[in-house]
């Protein structure tokens, strides 16, 4: 008897939530990265930040490895697009501390998680949505790298903006649902 399993990924809106200060806040789905055999994780997502005229929109990198490691606010992510490098600075406020799970605790196994958001304009999206082929993440003890021979990664991207862009079209209020 053969058994397969497919993994379905569906992007889609996974929080769209309005304080009571009237900031609202976007995310998209995680779309994960990974070689098979390797412990090594990426996942991305993009989160809008936004109220009245002012929007502030941020790609969110997760990473998950077997090594230890560490993402820190102010590092470089470096975009290659079919024009030129586009470099972005991770947002000192939207950083995630290094954790580690074990797994198969009878191996001593452990995965260690870290997040990090990046400030991206409406120019540089634009232009990351066109492509990106290669993609270098600043860490501290060593850089990571990706290629995206087929542009997985803006193909991602345009679609999470595309579904942010139509979720801030209807307007919403911390009073909403609240009667």
């Amino acid at each position: 008897m053969f058994i397969s399993t497919i993994g379905i990924y569906s992007q889609s809106i996974r929080i769209d939530h309005v304080d009571n200060q009237g900031f609202r806040l976007i995310q998209t789905t995680e779309k994960n990265f990974s070689d098979l055999g390797s412990y090594q994780k990426m996942s991305v997502s993009l989160m809008s930040i936004s109220k009245d005229s002012y929007n502030k929109i941020l790609i969110n990198i997760c990473l998950q490895d077997s090594k230890p490691f560490k993402l820190e606010a102010g590092k470089s992510l470096l975009l290659k697009t079919k024009d030129n490098f586009i470099e972005l600075f991770a947002n000192p406020s939207v950083t995630s501390d290094t954790s580690s799970i074990t797994i198969y605790p009878d191996i001593r196994t452990k995965i260690y998680i870290s997040g990090v958001s990046f400030d991206v304009t409406e120019e540089q999206l634009n232009s990351i949505c066109q492509g990106v082929s290669k993609l270098r993440l600043e860490m501290s003890l060593e850089n990571y790298d990706r290629d995206f021979p087929t542009n997985k990664f803006s193909k991602v991207i345009k679609k999470d903006y595309e579904l942010i862009k139509e979720s801030l079209k209807g307007k919403k209020s911390f009073y909403d649902g609240y009667e």
